[in-house]
Protein backbone atom coordinates (compact mmCIF):
# COMPACT_ATOMS: atom_id res chain seq x y z
CA UNK A 1 0.00 0.00 0.00
CA UNK A 2 2.83 2.51 0.95
CA UNK A 3 4.46 1.88 -2.59
CA UNK A 4 1.11 2.66 -4.44
CA UNK A 5 0.84 5.84 -2.30
CA UNK A 6 4.37 6.93 -2.92
CA UNK A 7 4.25 6.65 -6.90
CA UNK A 8 0.63 7.94 -6.90
CA UNK A 9 2.42 11.14 -4.76
CA UNK A 10 4.98 11.49 -7.13
CA UNK A 11 2.84 11.30 -10.04
CA UNK A 12 0.50 13.64 -8.94
CA UNK A 13 4.16 16.19 -8.29
CA UNK A 14 5.46 15.57 -11.61
CA UNK A 15 1.76 16.42 -13.02
CA UNK A 16 1.48 19.43 -11.05
CA UNK A 17 4.97 20.80 -11.58
CA UNK A 18 4.24 20.37 -15.47
CA UNK A 19 1.17 22.25 -14.99
CA UNK A 20 2.12 25.13 -13.25
CA UNK A 21 5.61 25.36 -15.23
CA UNK A 22 5.46 28.20 -17.78
CA UNK A 23 7.26 27.07 -21.52
CA UNK A 24 10.01 28.30 -23.60
CA UNK A 25 8.54 28.29 -27.08
CA UNK A 26 11.73 27.25 -28.34
CA UNK A 27 11.06 24.24 -25.99
CA UNK A 28 7.89 23.39 -27.78
CA UNK A 29 7.64 19.95 -30.81
CA UNK A 30 5.16 20.16 -33.25
CA UNK A 31 1.93 18.25 -31.72
CA UNK A 32 2.11 19.58 -28.84
CA UNK A 33 -1.11 20.71 -27.18
CA UNK A 34 -0.37 23.61 -25.57
CA UNK A 35 -2.69 26.25 -23.68
CA UNK A 36 -2.39 30.22 -22.54
CA UNK A 37 -4.57 31.42 -19.85
CA UNK A 38 -7.18 33.66 -20.04
CA UNK A 39 -8.66 36.67 -17.13
CA UNK A 40 -6.56 35.61 -14.55
CA UNK A 41 -7.33 32.20 -15.04
CA UNK A 42 -10.35 31.45 -14.90
CA UNK A 43 -10.14 29.98 -18.18
CA UNK A 44 -8.01 28.89 -21.03
CA UNK A 45 -7.08 29.19 -24.59
CA UNK A 46 -6.07 25.48 -26.34
CA UNK A 47 -3.96 24.74 -29.79
CA UNK A 48 -2.00 22.56 -31.38
CA UNK A 49 1.64 23.79 -32.00
CA UNK A 50 2.73 22.63 -35.71
CA UNK A 51 5.94 23.77 -35.70
CA UNK A 52 7.92 26.81 -36.97
CA UNK A 53 6.45 29.62 -34.51
CA UNK A 54 3.03 28.56 -35.48
CA UNK A 55 -0.18 27.32 -33.98
CA UNK A 56 -3.57 25.81 -35.42
CA UNK A 57 -6.63 26.41 -33.26
CA UNK A 58 -10.16 27.08 -33.43
CA UNK A 59 -11.40 30.94 -32.17
CA UNK A 60 -15.11 31.57 -32.70
CA UNK A 61 -17.42 31.29 -36.00
CA UNK A 62 -18.90 34.85 -36.13
CA UNK A 63 -17.47 38.21 -36.27
CA UNK A 64 -17.31 40.50 -32.90
CA UNK A 65 -20.17 42.34 -33.84
CA UNK A 66 -22.43 39.71 -35.12
CA UNK A 67 -21.47 38.01 -31.11
CA UNK A 68 -21.74 40.96 -29.15
CA UNK A 69 -25.11 42.25 -30.87
CA UNK A 70 -24.70 45.07 -29.57
CA UNK A 71 -24.47 49.09 -30.90
CA UNK A 72 -21.05 49.28 -28.53
CA UNK A 73 -19.54 46.09 -30.87
CA UNK A 74 -18.00 49.20 -32.90
CA UNK A 75 -15.26 50.14 -29.71
CA UNK A 76 -13.23 47.40 -30.49
CA UNK A 77 -10.83 49.01 -32.80
CA UNK A 78 -10.03 46.79 -35.80
CA UNK A 79 -6.18 46.28 -35.41
CA UNK A 80 -4.35 45.76 -38.95
CA UNK A 81 -3.16 42.02 -39.67
CA UNK A 82 -0.44 40.64 -37.71
CA UNK A 83 3.14 40.85 -39.46
CA UNK A 84 4.39 37.65 -38.38
CA UNK A 85 1.47 35.51 -39.52
CA UNK A 86 -1.18 37.62 -41.29
CA UNK A 87 -3.37 37.06 -39.25
CA UNK A 88 -6.97 39.22 -38.89
CA UNK A 89 -9.02 38.76 -36.13
CA UNK A 90 -11.99 40.47 -37.32
CA UNK A 91 -11.36 37.89 -41.02
CA UNK A 92 -10.19 34.77 -40.08
CA UNK A 93 -12.67 32.61 -38.16
CA UNK A 94 -13.08 29.33 -37.02
CA UNK A 95 -10.27 26.88 -37.51
CA UNK A 96 -6.98 29.15 -38.11
CA UNK A 97 -2.84 29.57 -38.10
CA UNK A 98 -1.15 32.10 -36.12
CA UNK A 99 1.95 32.50 -34.81
CA UNK A 100 2.67 32.10 -30.98
CA UNK A 101 2.06 35.48 -30.16
CA UNK A 102 -1.27 36.08 -31.65
CA UNK A 103 -2.13 32.89 -30.22
CA UNK A 104 -0.68 33.94 -26.16
CA UNK A 105 -2.36 37.61 -27.21
CA UNK A 106 -5.44 38.86 -25.34
CA UNK A 107 -6.63 42.33 -24.16
CA UNK A 108 -3.30 43.51 -25.88
CA UNK A 109 -1.64 41.33 -23.18
CA UNK A 110 0.84 38.46 -23.95
CA UNK A 111 0.46 35.91 -21.68
CA UNK A 112 2.65 32.46 -21.16
CA UNK A 113 2.27 29.20 -22.98
CA UNK A 114 1.83 25.58 -21.07
CA UNK A 115 1.67 22.15 -21.55
CA UNK A 116 -1.54 20.50 -21.49
CA UNK A 117 -1.09 17.15 -19.85
CA UNK A 118 -2.59 13.92 -21.15
CA UNK A 119 -2.67 10.64 -18.81
CA UNK A 120 -2.57 12.88 -15.74
CA UNK A 121 -3.03 11.13 -12.31
CA UNK A 122 -6.82 11.38 -11.19
CA UNK A 123 -4.97 14.15 -8.48
CA UNK A 124 -4.37 16.30 -11.54
CA UNK A 125 -8.63 16.70 -12.27
CA UNK A 126 -8.66 18.92 -8.83
CA UNK A 127 -7.13 21.13 -11.55
CA UNK A 128 -9.45 20.31 -14.61
CA UNK A 129 -11.40 23.71 -13.91
CA UNK A 130 -8.73 25.50 -15.71
CA UNK A 131 -8.37 23.20 -18.66
CA UNK A 132 -4.76 21.63 -17.79
CA UNK A 133 -4.94 18.14 -17.97
CA UNK A 134 -7.37 14.83 -18.62
CA UNK A 135 -6.70 11.55 -17.59
CA UNK A 136 -7.11 10.35 -21.32
CA UNK A 137 -4.52 9.20 -22.78
CA UNK A 138 -3.13 10.82 -26.50
CA UNK A 139 -3.73 8.28 -28.99
CA UNK A 140 -1.95 9.77 -31.87
CA UNK A 141 1.79 10.48 -32.93
CA UNK A 142 2.82 13.77 -33.63
CA UNK A 143 2.58 13.99 -36.71
CA UNK A 144 -0.93 12.13 -36.97
CA UNK A 145 -1.86 15.34 -34.91
CA UNK A 146 -0.57 17.72 -36.77
CA UNK A 147 -1.87 16.40 -39.96
CA UNK A 148 -5.03 16.33 -38.02
CA UNK A 149 -5.15 19.99 -37.44
CA UNK A 150 -3.95 20.70 -40.76
CA UNK A 151 -6.76 18.80 -42.26
CA UNK A 152 -9.52 20.34 -39.81
CA UNK A 153 -7.27 24.01 -41.00
CA UNK A 154 -7.96 23.09 -44.60
CA UNK A 155 -11.78 22.03 -44.49
CA UNK A 156 -12.84 24.32 -41.41
CA UNK A 157 -14.24 20.97 -40.56
CA UNK A 158 -15.32 21.42 -36.98
CA UNK A 159 -18.42 22.98 -37.18
CA UNK A 160 -19.40 26.32 -35.49
CA UNK A 161 -17.96 27.60 -32.23
CA UNK A 162 -20.05 26.92 -29.21
CA UNK A 163 -18.57 27.82 -25.50
CA UNK A 164 -19.95 24.76 -24.14
CA UNK A 165 -20.15 21.40 -26.81
CA UNK A 166 -17.45 22.52 -29.72
CA UNK A 167 -14.92 25.02 -28.14
CA UNK A 168 -10.52 25.18 -28.75
CA UNK A 169 -10.41 22.50 -25.90
CA UNK A 170 -12.85 20.30 -27.66
CA UNK A 171 -10.58 20.75 -30.86
CA UNK A 172 -7.00 20.06 -29.53
CA UNK A 173 -8.34 17.04 -27.82
CA UNK A 174 -9.59 16.05 -30.59
CA UNK A 175 -6.39 16.17 -32.60
CA UNK A 176 -4.57 14.32 -29.66
CA UNK A 177 -7.33 11.92 -29.69
CA UNK A 178 -9.85 11.47 -32.09
CA UNK A 179 -12.35 12.45 -29.26
CA UNK A 180 -13.92 15.65 -28.53
CA UNK A 181 -13.37 16.61 -24.61
CA UNK A 182 -13.32 19.75 -22.47
CA UNK A 183 -12.45 19.70 -18.98
CA UNK A 184 -12.58 23.24 -18.46
CA UNK A 185 -16.85 22.78 -19.36
CA UNK A 186 -17.02 19.35 -17.57
CA UNK A 187 -15.79 21.18 -14.29
CA UNK A 188 -18.51 23.29 -14.99
CA UNK A 189 -21.11 21.36 -15.24
CA UNK A 190 -19.91 19.16 -12.25
CA UNK A 191 -20.05 22.23 -9.85
CA UNK A 192 -23.54 22.95 -11.29
CA UNK A 193 -24.76 19.65 -10.83
CA UNK A 194 -23.67 19.73 -6.87
CA UNK A 195 -25.51 23.35 -6.52
CA UNK A 196 -28.95 21.99 -7.68
CA UNK A 197 -27.96 19.01 -5.08
CA UNK A 198 -27.20 21.05 -2.67
CA UNK A 199 -29.90 23.28 -3.04
CA UNK A 200 -32.64 20.71 -3.34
Amino acid sequence: MAAILSKIKTEAEGTLRLLWKKIDPNDLKPGDHIYSHRRYGLYSHHGIYVGDGFVIHFIQTETKNNVLRLPKAEKFAHRPPCPKCLYDEYKDLGVVRTCLDCFCCHEEKLHSIRYFVYGAPRVGLLLKKSGTCTTLVSSRTANEVVEEAYELLRSQGFGEYNLCQNNCEHFATFCQTGKKLCTQMSFYHDLEEWVKRRIS
